[in-house]
């Protein structure tokens, strides 16, 4: 059975190959890159430490849908990775005003805030992404290591717990 590029590609991603997804990515048809696409190879070439690629994929996704909360996170993620901490903030706002409701929006937002010393705010946003989202393994390492951060090593132990517990194949 024959499944789409972006199947194939959120596949690798998960595996964690991400030369693999992007090259499922090439595959997709010109027509069928729209801003989900644009986002989930923006994150790829984030992941890859390939910056300005990954700012021009949101840049692309914001031209087909300027209302993505999703490609504002990406824009504020790539944004911390370039150490524009201003940028990044403005960015990740605007993508939780967007996407109030996903946890991926408030994760990029709580990288913001880390990278400009705001661990108290952080850690807010990062409980509330917990909440929105139980099982999101990423969310609760990075409360675990803000908590950390913030002195309190008993609720960071828990968060990784809680992190580990939802995702078993975590290295740390």
């Amino acid at each position: 059975r024959s499944s789409s590029p972006l199947a194939v590609a959120a596949e690798h991603v998960r595996a964690g190959d991400h030369t693999e997804a992007l090259d499922a990515l090439a595959r997709v048809r010109a027509k069928h890159r729209d801003a989900g696409y644009q986002i989930l190879r923006g994150a790829i070439l984030l992941n890859l430490g390939r910056v300005d690629e990954a700012l021009a994929a949101a840049d692309k996704a914001l031209a087909t849908d300027a209302k993505s909360g999703l490609a504002w996170s990406l824009r504020a993620v790539a944004a911390v990775s370039r150490n524009d901490r201003k940028q990044a903030l403005a960015a990740a706002r605007k993508g939780v005003e967007l996407s109030p409701e996903r946890a991926a929006a408030s994760i990029a937002l709580s990288y913001a805030l880390r990278a400009n010393l705001r661990l108290e705010e952080a850690r807010d946003v990062l409980l509330e992404a917990v909440e929105k989202e139980p099982n999101n393994a990423l969310a609760w390492a990075l409360l675990s290591e803000t908590w950390l951060a913030l002195g309190y090593r008993k609720r960071a132990e828990e968060a990784a717990r809680s992190a580990k517990s939802t995702d078993p194949t975590l290295e740390r």
